[in-house]
């Protein structure tokens, strides 16, 4: 399976490395096929192209940079929804990894303490999709929905907003 069934069970053993297992890095150095072999890798045998596998991982390592902190966030807020959330080092940016198991849409809410977010932007990738950053949407509350495509995995890249209260945004992201 090079689609999106692989590509969500990587992304849970990512969640599941960095949110349960407390880990600071995860790795996947398998990345090109065996002749013959059952495909786990990052690049698909036939064709030869990236597999779903490869492009959820670009969900994690092309937003969540070095120097990001995880942050407290609700792991599993909604039935097949699971989050992990990190802040940079300025306490500028939140970036919420969301992955959506359910078939259809899920409307999620988010609540940010100390301060309010400006401006998300959703990075997508599902079956249709790899990496593909959606509308930026402005922000003026420290809470929001946002609707997270069926068999996803979306990248929440939350701008903030300067403020003496933000340092509680490096103890507290919630998914409610």
């Amino acid at each position: 399976d090079v689609g999106m069934g692989s590509a969500l069970r990587v992304a849970a053993l990512i969640h599941e490395a960095l949110s349960v297992a407390n880990m600071n890095a995860w790795h996947y150095w398998w990345k090109n096929p065996c002749s013959g072999c059952a495909n786990g890798a990052l690049w698909s045998e036939n064709p030869k192209a990236p597999t779903k596998r490869l492009w959820i991982m670009g969900n994690y390592s092309k937003y969540v940079r070095p120097g990001f902190v995880r942050v407290e966030a609700t792991s599993a807020p909604t039935g097949g929804v699971t989050l992990t959330a990190y802040r940079d080092s300025a306490l500028s940016k939140v970036v919420v990894v969301a992955i959506n198991t359910n078939n259809g849409s899920t409307s999620q809410s988010f609540s940010i303490a100390g301060t309010t977010p400006t401006k998300l932007t959703p990075i997508i990738t599902d079956p249709n999709r790899n990496i593909v950053a959606d509308a930026s949407q402005t922000l003026n509350s420290s809470t929001f929905t946002y609707s997270l495509p069926g068999t996803s995995v979306t990248t929440l890249v939350i701008d903030m907003q300067p403020s003496a209260g933000l340092a509680s945004v490096a103890n507290r992201m919630a998914g409610n």
